[in-house]
């Protein structure tokens, strides 16, 4: 399905045709209500997955939206991915799909990192230079607005993912909480401590991971190390990302103080999955804050590094898990 085919949000009338596929008439249902167009329609596994794309204050955004297949227990999943990842194909791709088919009854939201994509081509330097974190999290909140609607809404991060969840979420809560989030995974999260930011995500981040990612390849079964090698080719970023890129990584740098990481722990509760030897996930910091947090539940996968990122298999088998667990 092409964005010719698809009605834009503003369109009130379809045209019923027999000869259409019916999830071209859902996929038009789907556009109106989220205020979004729908690109193209992927059909795996006998779910529907709708490639859309919303504009807030004049940035693009893309990623899958996936409605439930079956009872709807009335919650939606919204995903995050790491710094320069895709959800179009790749890694972001396996994860949501992966996703959906473990938790058949949620409606399911892949979030693309802001600025990534063919479509960042199209965006003037200036505001791609000037679309940072900040900027990503005010927007991010409009956005899971439009997805989540009054439904109940569980996010989950990966990586830098992780960042803008947790600025999203302080921006949730100095509003007077008008989405309705009940709670968060970080998954290999990146919130490094200010004062450790130049050691642990400059100096020791990039070696480390590079063996980590070495280590997970290793150990991968024979029956996907072909399909995991061919998901991170497709989730590298084009040239014209390396704006946004070089942007969003300065960001980072200036890491994530603790004030921000305890206000949205006091107001939800967050389940993090996080490698022991995983310089950015800081396993130490989040087991010391446990200890404050009854709501804050650590799972020390032991020893794994930040490359946990790179299996959306693993990653959507225990995100699913703790998602089932916690809040189905």
């Amino acid at each position: 399905m092409t964005i010719s085919e698809v009605h834009p949000s503003g369109s009130s009338t379809i045209e019923v045709n027999p000869m259409r596929p019916p999830e071209f008439e859902r996929a038009f249902f789907i556009a109106r209500d989220l205020g979004c167009e729908v690109l193209r329609t992927e059909v795996v596994n006998d779910r529907e997955h709708h490639y859309i794309r919303g504009v807030v204050d004049g940035f693009e955004h893309r990623g899958w939206y996936t409605p439930p297949s079956e009872t709807d227990s009335g919650l939606t999943v919204a995903v995050k991915p790491g710094w320069g990842e895709i959800v179009d194909d790749g890694i972001g791709w396996e994860l949501h799909r992966r996703l959906a088919k473990t938790l058949p009854s949620v409606a399911l939201f892949s979030h693309e990192t802001d600025g990534m994509g063919s479509y960042a081509t199209h965006m003037g330097i200036r505001r791609l230079m000037s679309h940072g974190l900040d900027e990503m999290s005010e927007q991010g909140l409009e956005l899971l607005r439009r997805v989540s609607d009054d439904r109940r809404l569980v996010v989950a991060g990966i990586s830098m993912g992780t960042v803008i969840l947790n600025r999203i979420m302080d921006r949730n809560i100095e509003a007077g909480m008008p989405v309705n989030i009940e709670g968060a995974l970080y998954l290999a999260p990146a919130a490094v401590d200010p004062r450790h930011v130049f050691r642990d995500m400059g100096l020791r981040f990039f070696p480390g991971l590079s063996l980590d990612i070495g280590r997970e390849l290793i150990t991968t079964d024979r029956r996907y190390i072909g399909q995991l090698c061919l998901s991170l080719v497709r989730s590298r970023p084009s040239l014209a990302n390396l704006l946004p890129l070089g942007k969003q990584g300065i960001d980072l740098l200036r890491g994530t103080p603790d004030e921000e990481v305890e206000m949205v722990l006091d107001n939800y509760p967050i389940d993090v999955i996080v490698g022991e030897n995983d310089s950015v996930g800081q396993a130490g910091r989040w087991l010391t804050r446990a200890e404050d947090h009854p709501n804050l539940r650590v799972h020390v996968l032991r020893g794994r590094g930040h490359g946990i990122a790179i299996k959306p298999y693993e990653q959507a088998r225990k995100m699913g898990a703790i998602i089932y667990d916690q809040y189905l």
